[in-house]
């Protein structure tokens, strides 16, 4: 129950974080009409490791589905094509990943918490910069992060008024610039 045809109402939720139906298609984002939810795929080696379908409809009540699996080493990468290992920018959730990955390397830790195994994937870029959520759990997650991943490697922190997939892509080069 999969397909990359994505329901034009149902695809405004992508759109108003400026993803296009072109731009879903390519990040192999879909729609399972049994579920009526966005599905995020998550891809390794080719092979699916991990998913999040995303609640869509206010008569739906959990935000996310997400598979029962040990996600500890799974992240949703963003690396554009010639990117170096200077710089990642971690976000909380994949839409902001994709967003500030048409920019520069990032990583969705699918939530507020980094895993052990996702800290040292990271710790191979020379610095890392977080960029969460500005509500209460984005701001202490990236404090968390910070301070795990500074052990290793430089980091620094985004901090704005909205949710990085929120700005447009001038406003994120912005932000990028500044830190």
């Amino acid at each position: 129950d999969f397909t990359l045809d994505i329901p034009n109402d149902d695809m405004l939720w992508l759109l108003k974080a400026s993803i296009t139906p072109h731009r879903a298609r390519q990040m192999g984002i879909g729609y399972s009409e049994y579920y009526r939810r966005i599905i995020l795929p998550i891809y390794k080696d080719g092979k699916l490791v991990y998913f999040q379908a995303r609640k869509l409809h206010d008569d739906q009540d959990i935000k996310y589905i997400n598979p029962s699996v040990d996600r500890s080493a799974i992240g949703y990468w963003v690396i554009p094509e010639g990117a170096d290992k200077s710089r990642i920018i971690v976000t909380e959730d994949i839409l902001s990943a994709i967003r500030v990955g048409y920019h520069v390397p990032a990583m969705s830790a699918l939530g507020t918490k980094l895993s052990i195994p996702l800290a040292n994937q990271l710790s191979e870029y020379k610095h890392v910069t977080t960029w969460l959520d500005p509500d209460e759990a984005g701001i202490q997650g990236a404090r968390d992060m910070r301070k795990l991943i500074g052990l290793t490697t430089p980091t620094s922190n985004i901090a704005t008024d909205k949710d990085p997939k929120d700005y447009c892509d001038e406003d994120i080069a912005y932000y990028l610039s500044r830190r």
